[in-house]
């Protein structure tokens, strides 16, 4: 009984390793000399996993060259509460728009938009630059996936006023 549950033990924990590496991690290990036997286990994938696998790399290095509009920049002291606190103010005023907090060495960076024109973006500098009166933009390369992620729209109720006589 006693070895059942030291086997146990040791799969578990060793599922548990496994999960948290990656793929490609995880092929390297298993193809590797086993240190008591010196057994090896060669991988062989399925057309359609090494696919998915290149796929998937692939989309993390498209990027699009577009623009962002800058709202805050600083470093000081309490250059992070502020940036975070201008982005809540943001997001508060402007609801459904990217925001993106960095911290680009010294500098706190607070960007928000995902313009793929020169056009839209200045429209949204217009209306940012009302209340971020220190807002400018600038060009940058966005990633495919965030124009992929669905930012969830606030829902407003409209009413009609019907005039009594």
């Amino acid at each position: 009984m006693k070895r059942f549950f030291v086997i146990a033990l040791f799969a578990l924990i060793n599922i548990g390793a496994a999960s948290a590496q990656s793929y490609a991690e995880f092929r390297r290990n298993l193809s590797a000399p086993d240190s008591v036997f010196f057994s090896t286990v060669e991988v062989t994938e399925h057309t359609s996993a090494a696919t998915v696998e290149r796929h998937i790399a692939s989309r993390e290095q498209e990027k699009i060259d577009g623009y962002r509009i800058t709202i805050y920049l600083d470093k000081g002291q309490k250059a992070r509460t502020e940036a975070f606190e201008a982005r809540d103010r943001f997001q508060a005023l402007f609801p459904g728009e990217a925001t993106y907090v960095a911290y680009e060495d010294p500098y706190w960076v607070v960007s928000v938009g995902n313009c793929t024109t020169s056009d839209s973006a200045m429209i949204l500098l217009g209306r940012v630059s009302r209340v971020f009166e220190k807002a400018y933009l600038v060009r940058a390369s966005i990633p495919v996936e965030e124009f992929l992620k669905e930012v969830p729209m606030p829902t407003v109720a409209i009413t009609e006023e019907v005039a009594t006589e």
